[in-house]
């Protein structure tokens, strides 16, 4: 098939194409280019993925303009890092404080123009 459904108003890979292609003209709240600096190091074959050796022992990242995180989104999500747990099978423990994190990471992800787009879209489908 060439979408997620047969019906006449089925989501297909053209428009998954466009959207996809929208959403990114339209994220104005991206890391520029300037903003980040990456150290890719090692560059790992296929037969080196299982390896427990670590090939790139230096930080992934050379520079990144730290004022990416005064934004909204950024710093909002944040504040989310440490409210889960890393291992799985271990029960969560939400605060009242962590509902509200996350509640104003939610509002200010759908107050930027990728949601908006992206609501529209899966709301007319």
């Amino acid at each position: 098939t060439d979408g997620f459904s047969s019906r006449h108003d089925s989501i297909t890979d053209q428009d998954l194409l466009q959207l996809s292609e929208q959403l990114y003209l339209l994220d104005h709240n991206k890391a520029q280019p300037t903003d980040i600096a990456l150290n890719p190091q090692h560059q790992v074959s296929p037969s080196e993925t299982g390896d427990k050796e670590d090939k790139s022992p230096q930080p992934l990242y050379k520079y990144v303009n730290e004022e990416l995180f005064s934004k909204p989104t950024y710093s909002s999500f944040i504040k989310l890092l440490d409210n889960y747990q890393r291992a799985t099978g271990r029960e969560e423990e939400v605060t009242a404080e962590e509902l509200q994190e996350q509640e104003n990471f939610l509002k200010e992800v759908m107050k930027t123009e990728v949601m908006k787009k992206l609501s529209a879209f899966l709301q007319g489908k």
